[in-house]
């Protein structure tokens, strides 16, 4: 059975869809969403053709295990929020307005896997960035919470062994457990005709 990996930048995708399902103005503590404490990070070389090819600079912000963190700039100067494995970026969103703010505290990339046999991936595994205000990423099924995910230099990153459902809900939580955010993360389809 060969095994499919579908990586989908799925708040970008659903923003401009309209499936933020709601969205407070601060936290109940007060702090604002519409901030990131990050810092500027530490400049790192441009390694692989891709990140010569896409980014005048890069700079990594956090690691959370194998995964890397950073702030870029893409060559036409755009600002730029990228991820990656160690010291590779694997994917990178530009120019996201609206992020970080109450509407968009949080940048949400899941990460779905699946197999030929399978109508529909698994989500394994969670990531991305989040405002100062976001304590705590929560995600949920319509049954129960699934994995409670601390927000740490404003990142976050959660692997599930085993994969888990082909929806839930992901959460921003502040300090003192208020919902200041939801989304639905929804799997895609898999098509057949991907092999066997």
């Amino acid at each position: 059975m060969r095994r499919i990996f579908i990586f989908i930048t799925a708040l970008t995708m659903a923003t401009a869809l309209g499936l933020t399902i709601w969205a407070g103005r601060s936290t109940s503590s007060g702090r604002s969403l519409d901030q990131l404490s990050i810092g500027q990070g530490v400049s790192v070389a441009l390694t692989t053709a891709f990140e010569r090819r896409t980014f005048s600079e890069l700079r990594l912000l956090a690691q959370r295990g194998d995964r890397s963190f950073y702030r870029a700039t893409a060559r036409d100067g755009t600002p730029c929020l990228a991820m990656g494995f160690d010291t590779e970026v694997g994917s990178a969103v530009c120019n996201v307005g609206g992020f970080p703010s109450a509407s968009l505290p949080v940048l949400v990339f899941p990460d779905f896997e699946g197999d030929s046999q399978s109508p529909a991936a698994r989500l394994f595994r969670v990531q991305g960035f989040a405002a100062n205000g976001v304590d705590r990423l929560v995600v949920a099924d319509d049954q129960s919470t699934i994995a409670n995910i601390p927000v740490s230099q404003n990142v976050f990153d959660f692997t599930f062994d085993p994969a888990v459902a082909t929806a839930v809900v992901a959460r921003a939580i502040d300090e003192s457990g208020t919902i200041m955010w939801e989304q639905e993360l929804r799997s895609p389809t898999l098509h057949r005709a991907m092999g066997n």
